[in-house]
């Protein structure tokens, strides 16, 4: 009798890690994080505005908003959403790329990979004339 429950607990103790490794492969296989492309800036400017378009993608969450922005989400149409960002007080304004937010993606239908299509920035200098230069990146040419 005992020698039966064990080999039951052993059996559940072997189906939990199976489904456990299934899981977390699944996830890894199925979402993936994206973030914004590094772009050298001139030695005044900031980014003042931020946009990521992606293509087939359900958007899973996003990290990293910086303080003091003010951001959106478009989801029209459904499987293309597009974030958008914006300072609301100049003191908000960044000096990298790496401080934008990243995004888990996952697949919006089964057979399309989920994909960053462009990214566009606005930079100002500061202080400066108050001129903003918009800088466009096609996330898709390798």
């Amino acid at each position: 009798m005992k020698k039966n429950i064990v080999i039951m607990v052993q059996a559940f103790v072997i189906i939990d890690l199976i489904c456990f490794l299934y899981f977390s492969n699944y996830r890894t296989l199925h979402e993936q994080i994206i973030r914004f492309p590094n772009v050298k800036l001139g030695e005044r400017e900031h980014i003042t505005q931020a946009m990521m378009q992606f293509r087939q993608a359900s958007i899973k969450s996003i990290r990293n908003i910086p303080p003091q922005w003010y951001v959106t989400i478009d989801l029209d149409p459904p499987p293309d959403p597009a974030f958008k960002g914006n300072i609301e007080v100049g003191a908000a304004a960044l000096r990298s790329t790496k401080e934008l937010p990243e995004f888990e993606l996952a697949r919006y239908v089964s057979d399309a990979e989920p994909r960053a299509v462009k990214a566009i920035l606005m930079v100002q200098e500061y202080p400066g004339d108050g001129k903003e230069r918009k800088l466009e990146i096609d996330l898709e040419k390798p």
